[in-house]
């Protein structure tokens, strides 16, 4: 499939209803210069790990490999395939455990430059501060729940690599 590679909040643009209001769907993803062939739990795992706080993002890890495979089997038999569907919940799931991994480790990177980059109230710095705290909370959740993951279900990459 093709990948954005760069999917958060900044690159998604929401419909607008009737009432010029702003609603839950979404109209465009815009932004696809980092596009590349692979898999789209690599988008899913930058998605809830850059836009969501810690528990947040826990939660809709509880409801996102059975609602994706209700989806994607849907399409599958809507496209009168044949053959057996070819990926499993566990098999979707440990491709987002192996992105979010990689995101989760990232996101530190990406916080220590985002200051640099946006600070849409230089005059109000107490919410510049705010945001930050909430933006290292999430980091330390997602440095925390990615160790689990290679102490635990993903260990044998540790062991893999002499790490």
């Amino acid at each position: 499939m093709l990948i954005h590679g760069d999917l958060h909040s900044g690159n998604l643009m929401w419909s607008i209803d009737d009432t010029d209001g702003i609603t839950n769907q979404i109209a465009a993803i815009i932004d696809w210069q980092t596009i590349f062939e692979g898999n789209p739990m690599y988008d899913l795992a930058k998605l809830v790990t850059l836009c969501c706080d810690g528990p947040t993002r826990r939660e809709i890890e509880h409801i996102i490999f059975d609602f994706y495979m209700e989806k994607i089997t849907v399409e599958w038999k809507k496209n009168n395939n044949k053959e057996e569907m070819p990926f499993t919940k566990e098999k979707i799931k440990q491709a987002y455990n192996y992105a979010f991994i990689l995101h989760a480790f990232s996101i530190i990177g990406i916080i220590a430059f985002a200051p640099a980059f946006h600070n849409p109230y230089p005059e109000k710095p107490a919410i510049r501060e705010a945001e930050l705290d909430i933006s290292f909370l999430s980091a330390l959740h997602a440095c925390q729940d990615a160790d689990k993951l290679l102490q635990g279900e993903m260990k044998d990459i540790l062991e893999k690599y002499n790490l």
